[in-house]
């Protein structure tokens, strides 16, 4: 692991990172990723969203310069929303995809250009309790015929997905997954317990973090991921420090130099709370609250 003192960079996931599925206030997150951007860390947040879909606190906290989005399918500039690196799914691929995952009870997604589409095809899976953040998710997305949608539109999609909670299902469509002729250019992964996510192959966190490293000037040595689902692995693997939840997946937690307490406990900010100040006069650092209100995530996205 690299010492601290030679970060500069910070990659951050979001949902099961930052954001429990129950939902939290994100301002004082917020904050504090603000006060490491003052303290002259640079700080990109990374996430399966697309940018329509990301919690505005977090997306529009100052001096964020980019955003990696659909898990590295995307780099985009903030303020000007002007991509700098895509790695999308061409049409016809993402036809043949839907034209496979309509023979499963279930439902496809897909965002473009930072929104969020899902196939009316089908009536959507009731949400478990204690996922408001799927809730809040449901809340915006804008239900189409898929397939429609896929032949009125040129060029590529972000990313496409598969909507369930039903695991036994999930399992046997990423088994049959396998057979089908356009699977060697696809990189299947998930990002919480109600999905598949599908990307191209090249599409990762990794790969879209490599590019703003090397857009920057910076070494991995001086990054520190941040992850807790498969969506993040190759993220942490090219970062010098690599940190996860206790709530991460156990191949996350075993990639990681750093486990934190659960996402639930704030376990990601406490340790960022510990990182050295880069400059002899940055501010002094506040104290992390111990406990914090929690309010419901739709509060926090507005």
């Amino acid at each position: 692991m690299t010492d601290l003192k030679n970060t500069r960079i910070l990659f951050t996931d979001i949902d099961g990172t930052l954001l429990p599925t129950t939902g939290k206030d994100l301002g004082p997150t917020a904050d504090l990723l603000a006060d490491l951007i003052r303290r002259g860390y640079e700080v990109v947040p990374c996430t399966g969203r697309g940018t329509g879909n990301i919690p505005a606190v977090i997306r529009d906290v100052p001096g964020v310069r980019y955003l990696i989005t659909a898990n590295g399918a995307l780099v985009v500039e903030r303020d000007s929303g002007r991509y700098l690196y895509e790695a999308r799914v061409p049409m016809d691929t993402a036809r043949a995809i839907l034209h496979f995952l309509r023979r499963y009870p279930g439902n496809t997604f897909c965002y473009l250009d930072g929104i969020h589409y899902i196939d009316n095809c089908r009536p959507v899976d009731a949400v478990p309790e204690g996922y408001d953040s799927t809730v809040e998710w449901l809340r915006r997305v804008t239900f189409v015929d898929m397939e429609a949608f896929c032949s009125e539109h040129e060029g590529a999609l972000d990313k496409m997905g598969f909507f369930s909670f039903d695991e036994a299902l999930k399992t046997q469509i990423l088994k049959d997954f396998e057979e089908q002729p356009f699977r060697p250019q696809l990189l299947l992964s998930k990002s919480g317990a109600w999905n598949i996510e599908i990307n191209m192959a090249h599409a990762n966190k990794g790969a879209a973090a490599a590019y703003v490293l090397k857009m920057l000037g910076y070494a991995p040595e001086q990054m520190i991921a941040a992850g807790d689902n498969l969506n993040d692995l190759s993220m942490l693997q090219l970062a010098g420090v690599s940190v996860a939840p206790a709530n991460a997946l156990a191949p996350v937690r075993a990639a990681a130099d750093v486990v934190t307490e659960d996402c639930s406990r704030d376990g990601v900010e406490h340790f960022l709370e510990t990182l050295p100040d880069l400059f002899a006069q940055a501010k002094p650092r506040r104290r992390w609250p111990q406990r914090r209100r929690r309010r419901r995530i739709e509060r926090a996205s507005k």
